[in-house]
């Protein structure tokens, strides 16, 4: 082997170490970024206005089904809670937030979140709406 092909080697090898953690990590902590063109109610009573949000497991090996919502910098944590584990009967093609329905003039609560190519998903926990009274 010539020092050139050694070098091309250990290069590429770097690379690969380079890249490989950051695999791993999105695969244990299911990163998600996700874009909403409306409010959405996110549990802790929270409503996220229109714009960018990251969803994630924060300790993804100790509790797998701790969920926090914070913003794409990464910066400000919205909520943190416990999901409830929802199995599918096939993977997911690709990230999937669902929302679900809400009485008029209130922001839809986010229910689920769906990984890629995982056979399980994490229902969010519902709360019940109340109608605020104006003290007028």
């Amino acid at each position: 082997m010539t020092k050139k092909t050694i070098r091309m080697i250990a290069l590429v090898v770097g690379v690969l170490m380079a890249i490989a953690p950051a695999a791993r990590a999105d695969e244990l902590d299911l990163k998600t970024v996700f874009t909403v063109n409306q409010p959405v109610r996110i549990p802790g009573n929270v409503v996220l206005p229109a714009g960018a949000y990251i969803v994630m497991r924060p300790e993804p090996i100790r509790q797998p089904n701790l969920v926090r919502i914070m913003d794409v910098t990464e910066n400000k944590v919205y909520s943190t809670f416990f999901g409830v584990p929802n199995d599918l009967l096939q993977p997911s093609d690709k990230a999937r937030l669902i929302v679900g329905e809400s009485p008029a003039g209130t922001a839809q609560p986010l229910t689920s979140w769906y990984y890629p190519g995982k056979l399980s998903g994490i229902d969010f926990p519902q709360f019940k709406f109340h109608q605020v009274e104006s003290s007028n």
